[in-house]
């Protein structure tokens, strides 16, 4: 899935890589607001 979206940005035109930035900044910081929880909950 990860592959195919970075060779259709490469392929692409250069107006579709900032379209798919915001989503991975957000992914990203979803999954560290998780990672960052679970650990503040096993130390509680």
């Amino acid at each position: 899935l990860w592959i195919n979206s970075i060779e259709y940005v490469c392929r692409g035109p250069p107006a579709a890589v900032p379209a798919l930035t915001p989503i991975g900044l957000i992914a990203l910081v979803g999954l560290l607001s998780v990672i960052a929880a679970m650990s503040v909950r096993r130390r509680k």
